[in-house]
């Protein structure tokens, strides 16, 4: 079972037991291995605790317990010894060093913090530019002004005293050209083109005005 990381965010001390299954990534139990109720402990657990002992340094800390100190065997001849507590624990702190050194962070996730172990959000594109479909239609412009002056004067239509590419006569040339070429121009038609050439002259004739 994995382990609640929620419950564990405010420990700072581990045992060697607890320690070993969260960095397996598993919720720690009491082991049992007595015949009425056999849950041992998976040997991967048993592997991370021999690991733990070799690559991280334990805090041990000795405290003295009031009360009466425990006496030696008389036999023996020797002071009375004071009752001693002894705990060992893993750090917190000791314990993610050891698994950023290591490369093992992310797969223990009790080491993160909640806002670390929250999924990255994706980051948004790029974007289309506000001017991207201008750009678009100027480059469609200039494209047919180059095709109407290479093929000649049937491809140039006067209209108030101003000559330019007849626009219909180029979507026709265009749409002859792309059946040739095998592609598909199911849908669009020859008024389709027309219409996307004119928004290329008029973008163009914009950015004329627009000049110095």
């Amino acid at each position: 079972m994995k382990p609640d990381y929620t419950a564990w965010d405010g420990i700072q001390e581990f045992s060697m037991a607890n320690a070993a299954c969260l960095c397996c990534d598993v919720e720690p139990e009491n082991w049992i291995y007595a015949a009425h109720h056999y849950n041992p402990k998976p040997e991967i657990v048993r592997a991370m605790e021999d690991t733990l002992k070799v690559e991280v340094a334990p805090v041990t800390v000795e405290t003295r317990e009031r009360g009466r100190a425990r006496e030696p065997d008389p036999w023996l001849g020797r002071a009375p010894l004071p009752r001693v507590k002894v705990r060992t624990y893993y750090p917190r702190a000791a314990l993610r060093a050891w698994a950023e050194r290591t490369g093992r962070l992310e797969a223990m996730p009790f080491l993160l913090t909640a806002a670390e172990r929250e999924p990255p959000q994706a980051k948004p594109g790029p974007g289309i530019r506000a001017d991207a479909e201008r750009n678009m239609n100027a480059l469609v412009g200039l494209l047919t002004l180059t095709l109407a002056k290479n093929r000649g004067a049937s491809y140039w239509v006067a209209s108030g005293g101003r000559s330019g590419p007849n626009l219909t006569t180029v979507a026709r040339a265009l749409a002859a050209v792309a059946k040739a070429e095998g592609l598909d121009t199911d849908g669009l038609s020859a008024k389709s083109l027309a219409n996307r050439l004119a928004a290329g002259q008029a973008e163009l004739a914009d950015r004329r005005q627009g000049e110095p």
